[in-house]
């Protein structure tokens, strides 16, 4: 957004998002929009690969979801194995939890750390606050 001077309401605009929402799905307060068309739209709107959006959303591409469904890759991933063609890869440990799903989308977007208050021990310091 920021390398093509959109705002988040120019942005929800042209995606046609309501404004409110948009702001709580970069903030890390919402989850993603889970419809593929509302994704798209906003890939559009963002001039960005629809497939890197579903990533950042936490979500498995439309043209990807044949190869996860397939019997050997769920036993080879339920298995920690990394399949042959992402071994040169780095592979990033995977989002497990809506929370952190949410985070990823709201990194996306920025390179600035989110300020927040200080957590207690054993809590996780990327929940935002409205959610402790």
């Amino acid at each position: 957004m920021k390398a093509r001077h959109l705002g988040v309401r120019e942005v929800a605009r042209r995606a046609r998002l309501d404004p409110s929402f948009f702001s709580k799905i970069l903030a890390g307060k919402r989850s993603p929009p889970s419809d593929d068309q509302m994704l798209e739209r906003l890939a559009r709107c963002l001039e960005m690969s629809p497939t890197a959006l579903y990533v950042y959303a936490g979500r498995i591409p439309p043209a990807c979801q044949a190869v996860f469904e397939s019997p050997h890759t769920l036993a080879a991933l339920e298995a920690g194995a990394v399949p042959e063609a992402w071994r040169h890869r780095v592979v990033a440990r995977p989002v497990t939890h809506p929370v952190e799903s949410r985070n990823a989308w709201a990194a996306a977007r920025s390179e600035k750390p989110r300020a927040g208050r200080a957590h207690a021990a054993g809590t996780p310091s990327d929940i935002s606050d409205d959610l402790l």
